[in-house]
Order: C-alpha cells, then sequence, then structure tokens
C-alpha cells in the first residue's frame, strides 16, 4: 500500500515536468498513431494511472485487475491478474499493444509465448527507482502517447 501511495507522489511531483515537456512537443493528448488507432491493454497498474495522467486513455480497452486508479478505469473490462494471464481474455478485447510492467511480471511463461507468436507488441520501459525512475517513466510514456 505505501509503495503504491509513494509511486502516486512520486508520479504528481514529476508530472508538471513531464506535461511540460510532452506540451512543448506538443504531443499532449495525441497518440502515435493519428486517428486512434491503437488498442491498449494495460497489465501493469502504474502504466495504467499515467496513461490517465497523460490524457491518453482514450485507447485504453482493457487492464489487470491491479488497475484500480483513477476510478473512472474500473469501467473498463479486465483481463484478470497480471502474473495469471489468459490468452483468451486479452484476446477477446482485440489489443494492438499491451503494456506489460516487464520480464517476469506477466505470465504465466506459456500465454506471454503465445501473444509473442501471435506478433502482438508487448512494451515496458525500464527505469530506475525514485523521482528520476518516475520521471524517466513519465517522459518515455509521453514519447509513446
Amino acid at each position: 500500500m505505501g509503495g503504491s501511495l509513494q509511486l502516486r507522489h512520486i508520479a504528481a511531483a514529476s508530472l508538471a515536468a513531464a506535461t511540460l515537456l510532452t506540451a512543448a512537443c506538443g504531443r499532449l493528448g495525441k497518440d502515435v498513431k493519428e486517428g486512434g488507432d491503437e488498442r491498449i491493454v494495460s497489465v501493469s497498474k502504474q502504466y495504467t494511472e499515467l496513461l490517465y495522467a497523460l490524457g491518453a486513455e482514450q485507447d485504453l480497452v482493457a487492464v489487470d485487475v491491479s488497475s484500480t486508479y483513477p476510478p473512472e478505469v474500473k469501467e473498463l473490462p479486465t483481463v484478470g491478474y497480471h502474473r495469471a494471464l489468459t490468452t483468451e481474455g486479452i484476446l477477446s478485447v482485440k489489443p494492438t499493444i499491451i503494456l506489460s510492467g516487464g520480464p517476469g511480471n506477466m505470465g504465466p511463461e506459456g500465454v506471454v509465448q503465445q501473444l509473442e507468436d501471435l506478433k502482438i507488441p508487448m512494451v515496458w520501459w525500464p527505469v530506475g527507482d525514485g523521482i528520476d525512475g518516475a520521471k524517466q517513466l513519465i517522459t518515455e510514456m509521453g514519447r509513446q502517447f
């Protein structure tokens, strides 16, 4: 509980800098593909929260059960717990991209392998700890979305 709260404080403290950076680039509220062609499944509560903070939630079609913030996310379908996923649950929402917490944070391995075999892109951002890591994550996600 404390870790999630700490991440929210770090994210909030870093959001101003990231917002200025993305706004300066003219990208705030726009996604990578023109016209909103992405169908994003987030199986990382941190990524889900940051998608909303960046104003990029319009292409989010499903989340894992740990994604509970902001409250609006509860209106989206869930694909299960990020380490106990099913291929069918994910495929049912027709994703074009899956945001995962990185190696070892998404499973079981057989499901990850099936998704890789189907060539569904799985994206994660390796970042450091603390405020600098949060700034780096927000910047990288801002570039993507």
